[in-house]
């Protein structure tokens, strides 16, 4: 049985890493990630291993992905990438995939199958097959590839990233890659499919890998906001809903009741500051004391807990300065 370990690089709180608009890398790679795990889910019996942190939340160092991926025994690794120039708007442009110096025989068909599917998903020039001492792939013991899909600080490339569709063809390009690496085949029985048939969403939900996932409320991969969507897949009472039709999106659990999802808070502190990430040191500005918050998730950021709002901006969760209502 195949074991696939995944990643997508850095994590919303690394320094750096954004276009010069200020978006974050690993929301591009992020999004090719569990696009390429929904699809690697199609196929039998494989086991995929996910690198980073699904929230990104916190940036999982380089020596705790290889370690991970080691220990685990795993048949090959990806770890996907987003590149940068100068920091500054240019027409630099195209997809490159790279392996360990030297020569891996396994490691380059891996990189070489990947890689096409890839170029092909993101329409932008091929700049090759390249060799590179990265840590990712210089102490991971399996056959390692590291994909840089676009550049971020490039006029021409960030309109192709900046489509959630070319994002998800890009993960299955990576899928489709590993399908011919492995000669994996497709699952013979798989939950009934409704791709024609929408799907009312009147709250914000929490969004899973797997139906069981959903059933059982553990391992959320993020937040559906309310909205219409289609159903692609049904399974033990969970939906698997998309914003694109024919392409699998999040499974959700239906019968979540909304006052589990969001609460409200009232400030008690005289002033307090709000975040615009997920960082404490992304300050934004403040607010007064009275002031009341709807809260949609609850994180953990450097070991204290932080807010969501609904705004989208962060809060502190500790108690001496917030109250629930």
């Amino acid at each position: 049985m195949p074991k696939i370990a995944i990643g997508a690089g850095h994590g919303l709180i690394t320094p750096g890493k954004r276009s010069p608009d200020g978006e974050k890398e690993w929301e591009f790679n992020t999004k090719v990630v569990t696009a390429a795990i929904r699809f690697l889910h199609e196929f039998q019996s494989i086991e995929i291993l996910r690198l980073d942190d699904p929230s990104g939340n916190t940036d999982v160092s380089l020596v705790t992905r290889t370690n991970k991926a080691n220990a685990w025994n795993a048949d090959i690794l990806i770890s996907c990438h987003h590149n940068a120039h100068t920091g500054k708007w240019g027409k630099w442009t195209g997809t490159e995939t790279y392996t360990y110096t030297g020569s891996w025989k396994q490691a380059e068909k891996l990189a070489d199958l990947v890689h096409n599917e890839v170029v092909r998903a993101y329409q932008l020039k091929n700049r090759g097959l390249k060799k590179a001492d990265f840590h990712m792939l210089r102490e991971s013991k399996m056959p390692a590839i590291l994909i840089e899909g676009a550049f971020m600080d490039s006029t021409i490339d960030i309109k192709r990233m900046r489509n959630p569709q070319v994002l998800e063809q890009v993960g299955k390009g990576i899928a489709t890659g590993v399908e011919k690496y492995f000669g994996l085949k497709k699952k013979i029985s798989s939950p009934v499919k409704s791709s024609d048939v929408t799907y009312q969403l009147k709250q914000s939900v929490p969004g899973f890998l797997t139906a069981a996932d959903a059933k059982a409320g553990k391992n959320k991969q993020g937040t559906v906001e309310a909205g219409t969507y289609y159903i692609f897949n049904q399974a033990s009472g969970m939906i698997n809903i998309t914003a694109h039709k024919g392409i699998p999106g999040s499974w959700i659990n239906p019968n979540v009741k909304s006052s589990s999802l969001s609460f409200l808070i009232k400030i008690k502190a005289d002033k307090l500051w709000y975040y615009d990430r997920p960082d404490w040191n992304a300050k934004k500005s403040t607010v007064k004391k009275g002031e009341v918050f709807t809260v949609v998730d609850t994180l953990s950021v450097n070991g204290s807990k932080m807010y969501k709002l609904k705004s989208g901006f962060y809060m502190t969760a500790n108690p001496n300065y917030v109250e629930k209502q």
